[in-house]
């Protein structure tokens, strides 16, 4: 029983990965920044309830959620969000395809939780392309040097094409 219980959650969880690896895609091309703008202000109100939710998470590392309910972590995250299931919903009112959430910083440290709301992705993860907004805790003026401000800047939120 236990025997098979660990052998379905590596084959949902060998499922869950080979899904995204293949690649999400979302009809139509890549937002514009004007395209990302006007997403931005028509779910804004959804994407701030969003990352209420997510500050909720606490622990290490990364996790993605989906409006599925999925949520994939890699194999060293401690990341546990109590409201995932909340979260998912909310995904599925803005139209995110996932969102990426952690509070890992630079040199070891923890801080709050941010997030990337992807819009729209196509190809293979880590080679492929797509486009999300950024949700970042402390203010920023540009973080990737190509992002584009969606609330002022400094600012929280920022749109960028990867």
């Amino acid at each position: 029983m236990v025997t098979n219980r660990i052998t379905m959650r590596y084959f949902f969880g060998g499922l869950v990965i080979l899904l995204v690896m293949i690649g999400t895609a979302r009809g139509g091309e890549e937002f514009t920044p004007a395209q990302a703008r006007n997403y931005f202000d028509h779910h804004e109100r959804t994407l701030n309830a969003l990352v209420h939710l997510v500050s909720e998470c606490k622990g290490r590392g990364t996790i993605s959620i989906y409006p599925s309910g999925n949520v994939l972590a890699a194999h060293a995250s401690t990341v546990r969000c109590p409201l995932s299931n909340n979260i998912s919903t909310q995904l599925k009112t803005a139209d995110v395809l996932w969102v990426n959430v952690s509070g890992d910083e630079p040199y070891g440290r923890q801080g709050p939780f941010g997030a990337m709301f992807v819009l729209f992705s196509r190809g293979l993860v880590g080679s492929g392309h797509g486009s999300a907004i950024y949700y970042f805790p402390t203010l920023e003026k540009n973080p990737f040097g190509d992002s584009v401000p969606l609330a002022g800047t400094p600012g929280h939120w920022f749109y960028r094409r990867y």
